[in-house]
């Protein structure tokens, strides 16, 4: 099946840490400082990130982290360890830059605490309660597990420094991590899309950091994340047999329950609870009159009516066109796809259903703002028909 955005939006990793092959604690230290160095020369020079005698100093670690700090008392990295702790839980902060470089050598360190949580995520998951305890420090490190089916799915951020950012930083930053710590906490779940709590918060803040800060690095920086967040209220269709819907389902004409079914719940109640989004009259029109396939024993065989009211070459153009919509509060939620022979199309879509007779009455009122609005017939391949 085609497959539109990734699920899951995967984190940028800004550098990976390990110590240089040395004989000696101090060589060990340096290199760490080097490479923090290289990472925020600014910081460094201008005395924002750390101080010298911080740089072995381990007694945070062992009176906060006790796991952590046995757990890492081997290994090559404890130095780039220890230069974070000691800064995250620096006495005072009163500058913005001070905390960004806090916040930037906690993003470095993710592929670390990610590779230290799987190896000892075996031996540590038969013993709940000690698993228990490195995960709720963790968190209080800066660091959030996610799972999938019990098992562990790898390492993203929670929130840190949050009375500190609020007092010192911009609206602007606090918005966009707020904005992050929301999208780490949709990560994970067997079913990625049943819970959509976060995406809705992603939505808000999404919405807010657009409307003030348009033409900031920073929304350029979340951008990404929230068209999808928006996809994920939007782009739904019910799933039917024999007339009735079994159940709701998100992305393309996706029949799968695993990993796109979704609880509608979550759009009903964004509709009702947050008048003041652009987005809750769109979405209000959405399920009120949701696109619908009909599937029989075999999902992979069926056919689909798309109510198209522009086709695009380039998927990119007719993502973008679905976004541009939505944001003028148009209810047209769908990017999908057809193939004819060798030639590919990207549809934006205003609904689908396997029903003719409901795809042409959609069609009859879409017209009357598309005046070139048409019918798009494809099979579950999305081959034309």
């Amino acid at each position: 099946m085609k497959k539109m955005k990734p699920i899951f939006l995967i984190f940028t990793l800004l550098f990976f840490f390990i110590s240089c092959d040395s004989t000696t604690k101090k060589n060990e230290t340096n290199a760490d400082s080097l490479k923090l160095a290289n990472l925020d020369s600014s910081a460094i020079d201008s005395g924002k990130l750390l101080i010298d005698t911080l740089l072995t100093s381990d007694a945070l670690l062992k009176a906060n982290f006790p796991m952590l700090d046995s757990l890492t008392r081997k290994v090559t990295y404890r130095d780039s360890i220890l230069i974070y702790c000691n800064n995250l839980f620096r006495e005072t902060y009163t500058k913005q830059e001070e905390i960004e470089a806090v916040l930037n050598y906690r993003n470095s360190l993710l592929q670390l605490i990610n590779n230290l949580a799987y190896s000892i995520g075996e031996q540590m998951f038969e013993d709940e309660k000690r698993w228990g305890l490195f995960q709720e420090e963790l968190i209080k490190f800066g660091f959030l597990p996610y799972y999938a089916e019990g098992m562990l799915s790898g390492i993203t951020i929670s929130p840190i420094l949050e009375s500190e950012i609020d007092a010192i930083c911009t609206p602007e930053f606090q918005l966009k991590m707020k904005f992050k710590n929301a999208e780490a906490s949709s990560l994970g779940g067997e079913y990625p899309f049943l819970d959509l709590s976060a995406n809705i918060k992603m939505v808000l803040l999404g919405e807010e950091m657009a409307k003030n800060f348009p033409k900031s690095p920073s929304y350029t920086e979340i951008e990404e994340a929230y068209r999808f967040a928006i996809t994920t209220l939007t782009d739904i269709h019910a799933l039917s047999r024999n007339g009735e819907i079994e159940e709701y389902l998100l992305l393309d004409i996706s029949r799968d329950f695993w990993p796109n079914a979704t609880d509608i719940s979550f759009m009903e109640t964004f509709a009702k609870k947050h008048t003041e989004s652009k987005f809750a009259p769109v979405i209000k029109r959405i399920i009120s009159s949701v696109s619908e396939i009909q599937v029989n024993e075999n999902v992979d065989e069926g056919e689909v009516y798309l109510v198209v009211v522009e086709s695009f070459d380039d998927e990119q153009e007719a993502s973008d066109k679905v976004f541009e919509l939505l944001n003028k509060s148009i209810d047209v939620p769908h990017m999908v796809s057809s193939k004819k022979g060798k030639v590919e199309q990207f549809h934006v879509v205003y609904r689908f259903y396997s029903d003719k007779q409901k795809a042409d009455k959609a069609l009859a009122k879409i017209k009357t703002r598309f005046k070139k609005a048409k019918i798009v017939h494809i099979d579950f391949n999305w081959n034309e028909i």
